[in-house]
């Protein structure tokens, strides 16, 4: 393998930087917080031509709080979206934001929050039912394990319902088998958790 130069996607500080691929547009998402602009959340979209790499100017996606803990964020292929899942450090709530891409800009709807108490955030989007899984631990429920689930891919329509799935939870990983049609989700290799995904998608 070779590379080509490094490319800056954002003049500010990088804290906890997170990426998706865009296969709709053929673009990279970068998604992160400066740590110059009081932490609030950024996202750039990248455009590979040959071994290099170009960005267009980061795009504000929350700025109503600090954010100092993971992001994480997935192309839904259904609906040609990308979603990031966060929590705002500030209130430890947990927050949606819904992203299109148009050229070498991303805009973004208003953010959602999915649970007031929230960490270690972790998405996945299940390709059979199209919906987006995110996964988290409840700050106030001893860090229990708790999923959300919800689909169309627009603030006014996410309607999700959350579930509890594991008694303790950090650093977790969320999967979507596509083959099975469940959700598989990890917590530190300590404890694990598999579930099928009914029709309606809870």
């Amino acid at each position: 393998i070779s590379f080509g130069l490094a490319a800056d996607f954002s003049p500010g500080g990088i804290f906890v930087p997170n990426s998706t691929f865009d296969t709709f547009n053929n673009k990279i998402v970068v998604v992160y917080a400066d740590s110059t602009d009081s932490q609030k959340g950024y996202a750039a979209v990248g455009t590979v031509s040959g071994t290099d790499i170009s960005f267009g100017t980061p795009v504000v996606f929350y700025s109503a709080g600090a954010m100092y803990e993971e992001m994480s964020l997935v192309f839904d292929s259904n609906s040609n979206k990308v979603v990031i899942a966060y929590q705002n450090f500030s209130e430890s709530s947990g927050y949606i934001s819904v992203g299109t891409v148009s050229g070498t800009s991303i805009s973004f709807g208003d953010a959602v929050m999915f649970d007031s108490k929230s960490e270690y955030i972790s998405a996945a989007f299940d390709s059979v039912n199209n919906k987006v899984v995110v996964s988290y631990a409840l700050t106030n429920d001893t860090l229990k394990g708790y999923s959300v689930v919800f689909g169309n891919q627009t603030p006014a329509e996410l309607g999700f319902t959350s579930t509890p799935n594991m008694t303790s939870a950090f650093d977790i990983s969320t999967v979507v088998n596509g083959n099975t049609d469940t959700q598989l989700v990890t917590a530190s290799g300590t404890q694990s958790t598999q579930f099928d995904m009914t029709p309606d998608g809870k």
